[in-house]
Formats: structure tokens, C-alpha cells, sequence
């Protein structure tokens, strides 16, 4: 009887044991870099990286992008970005110059309005900052996985998070502001 109570001590500790253990999150594999952004969450193994490049330029209709990419020995490339009007980049005056910036104030406040009744957001600006942009069929970008976030300095931090973990082979987390897509 005593040697029955023992094994059955024993059994509900190493039982207990297991429970604690499959509900702590394991840690991620060290080779492993994963970025958790507005649009869902990126997990590279360093090792298939090939590239980390990090860009700024201007497209038509006065728009800067600040662009990371990751290459992957994979046929999928990895595009973070940000966008913001060329004005705003350079710091110039946002104010109205004509009856046609008039008229643009008062549809972007009509908008803002409409998006925070509908979307949840306070603007227009805050629920399409971070949501990806494709004109089709123009501007596909085939084995392009994209993620859009909402600043310039957001994609930098990235680029360096991806770029360290790149250089050293030893992975990581990077988290932005915002935080990780949830879906409710």
C-alpha cells in the first residue's frame, strides 16, 4: 500500500510537471527572427536569408516610401513599408493654397468621420496607415509578401532588427508600436 501511494505521488508531480510546462510558450529557435506587425507576423530563418536592403524613394503623386525587403533563398520576398505625402517628409506647409485644397480638407473630414463611425479609427489616416496598397495589375508584386506600417522610423527599426539578426545568424523578436495583428 505504501509503495502504491509513492507511484502515485510520483505520477501526479511528473503529471503536473508536463500540465506547467505545455502552457508556458516556448522560446523561439535562436535562428529564428519573427516580426510581429499591424498586418499580421513574419517568421524568417536567418539562415535562408540572402538579402536586407532598406530604401527611401518618390512615386507619382508627390508619395515617399520608406522600404525594407528581405530576400529568402525561398521564391517569396518579404516587403515592409511605410508611406507618407512628400510634403509631410520634407516638413512643408500642409495648408490649404487654393479652393481645390479647400475642398480636399473638407472630404478628408468628411472621411475622418466615416471612419471613425464605421472603421473604429479616429481617421481615415490611422485605418489606411497601415494597410497594404496594390493597384493592379500595374504594380503587382509577384513573391511579394507585404506588410505596411504606419511611420518611416518604424521600417528603420525593423531594418535593423532584421539586419542584426541577419548578421549574426542568431534571430530575434521585433514587435512594432502598435503590436501584433489580432483578430477578434
Amino acid at each position: 500500500m505504501k509503495s502504491l501511494f509513492i507511484v502515485v505521488a510520483l505520477a501526479v508531480s511528473v503529471s503536473a510537471g508536463a500540465v506547467a510546462q505545455d502552457s508556458a510558450a516556448p522560446a523561439p529557435p535562436k535562428w529564428l527572427w519573427i516580426a510581429n506587425l499591424p498586418g499580421g507576423t513574419v517568421k524568417v530563418r536567418t539562415q535562408q536569408v540572402t538579402s536586407v536592403s532598406f530604401s527611401r524613394y518618390t512615386v507619382e503623386g508627390g508619395f515617399r516610401v520608406t522600404e525594407l525587403v528581405i530576400d529568402t533563398t525561398g521564391n517569396n520576398s518579404i516587403r515592409i513599408y511605410a508611406i507618407e505625402h512628400a510634403i509631410q517628409a520634407a516638413g512643408g506647409n500642409t495648408a490649404p493654397q487654393t479652393a481645390i485644397g479647400a475642398l480636399q480638407d473638407k472630404v478628408q473630414e468628411a472621411a475622418n468621420h466615416a471612419a471613425s463611425v464605421v472603421g473604429g479609427a479616429d481617421t481615415v489616416s490611422d485605418m489606411a496607415s497601415t494597410m497594404v496598397i496594390k493597384k493592379y495589375p500595374e504594380a503587382t508584386h509577384a513573391h511579394t509578401i507585404e506588410y505596411r506600417v504606419a511611420t518611416p522610423k518604424e521600417v528603420y527599426d525593423i531594418y535593423r532588427s532584421a539586419d542584426s539578426a541577419w548578421e549574426s545568424g542568431q534571430g530575434g523578436t521585433y514587435t512594432t508600436a502598435t503590436g501584433p495583428l489580432v483578430i477578434q
